[in-house]
């Protein structure tokens, strides 16, 4: 009988323990836009499913890694309407302790300068409304992101912005996302682009924005604090439309209307960012490790090329044949063959073995090790 007793005594002090494994809750209530009663503002509903993607993966890291335990709710097609837009928010429960993470995907627009969300039935929301609503969930953490324009409600999709070299997934540092997530408060609320201005999307990608944030910083490239990882965002944001500017993608329609407005590029605008809530050094997280990528000259020749660290100006390198560079550096690194005014040709690469080769037609081409080719 004691042993029964001390046994249950221990299990009662342990229990606990096994409980703050996931003590914490991320709310999550994704809107997806990708069901408009106006078909042509449904060319955007393939780029919209795509952020969704993203998302997913980033949720999935905080779940595995027992960070969070992820409660989500997602609205889309006909449903994405704004009655059940806003009664939903205005539904949901969410306790001090908790987190709450809202997202918007779609059509928006500005009207005597005020931007507002279009919704699937041809309502609006705007966006004061909708801070307002979510700033009275009693939430320790809120998070309002949207991806819309902020400046017109006219389709705006982009097509062929790929990589044609896929870098491999980075190694997942837990105490970056811990920090992140749990020891942070207040209100983080940020728009894929500043008043008068288009947020573009691509159908391979994503919305510009939301690939910038949740796929190529959160996912791939952390940071440890938020602050961090929103000037790491809206800089890849900014390159991206000025990787599409530039490389005369613009239809010419849409191209004359920019410049009408005099539009400069996508800006990520940041309405209120929240407060670290332990920033005395003992409980924040190891820095992440920088990207070690290994450059291989396979060819009979030299090969010229770019590099930028981060988000730094190219800096050119020569490398002879069957000479081997390596770069250890934190951040996103691009690679060029075509020089550094020519920002289109940049591609991204990431942890691992990439080889320069002679192709059948004589270009040298980038090509990560574990792609397949015939040479």
């Amino acid at each position: 009988m004691k042993r029964t007793g001390l046994l249950l005594l221990f299990l009662l002090l342990i229990i606990p323990s096994f409980s703050n494994l996931f003590a914490v809750t991320l709310k999550t209530l994704i809107i997806l836009e990708d069901k408009y009663n106006y078909k042509k503002l449904n060319d955007i509903a393939q780029g919209v499913r795509v952020n969704y993607k993203h998302i997913k993966k980033l949720l999935r890291i905080l779940e595995d890694n027992h960070i969070v335990d992820v409660e989500e709710t997602v609205i889309s097609g006909k449903d994405a309407t704004k009655k059940n837009i806003l009664k939903t928010i205005g539904d949901m429960k969410v306790d001090r302790d908790e987190l709450f993470l809202v997202y918007f995907a779609g059509h928006g627009g500005m009207k005597k300068g005020k931007t507002f969300f279009s919704t699937a039935e041809g309502g609006m929301i705007y966006r004061k409304d909708f801070e307002e609503i979510v700033k009275e969930k009693p939430a320790k953490l809120k998070i309002l992101i949207t991806d819309a324009c902020s400046a017109s409600i006219e389709e705006l999709a982009h097509k062929g912005l790929l990589d044609s070299v896929v870098p491999k997934e980075s190694e997942v540092n837990p105490e970056i996302y811990r920090n992140l997530f749990l020891n942070y408060a207040g209100f983080l609320h940020i728009s894929a682009a500043s008043e008068g201005e288009f947020a573009w999307v691509s159908p391979a990608k994503g919305g510009f924005f939301s690939y910038a944030l949740f796929y190529m910083t959160l996912y791939r490239n952390p940071s440890d604090t938020w602050e961090e990882v929103i000037a790491k965002a809206k800089s890849f944001t900014q390159k991206s439309y000025k990787k599409m500017y530039d490389s005369g993608k613009i239809p010419k329609k849409v191209l004359k209307e920019i410049k009408q407005l005099g539009i400069k590029g996508q800006t990520p605008k940041v309405y209120s960012m929240p407060v670290m809530v332990n920033s005395g050094g003992k409980n924040l997280p190891l820095k992440s490790d920088g990207q070690v990528v290994k450059l291989i000259n396979s060819t009979e020749n030299k090969v010229t090329y770019y590099l930028i660290n981060g988000y730094d100006e190219p800096d050119k390198y020569v490398l002879k044949p069957g000479e081997i560079q390596t770069f250890e550096q934190p951040g996103v690194m691009e690679i060029s063959l075509n020089g550094p005014a020519a920002k289109n040709t940049f591609l991204v690469v990431n942890n691992g073995t990439y080889y320069f080769y002679t192709d059948r037609n004589g270009e040298i081409i980038l090509q990560s090790d574990d792609q397949q080719t015939i040479r």
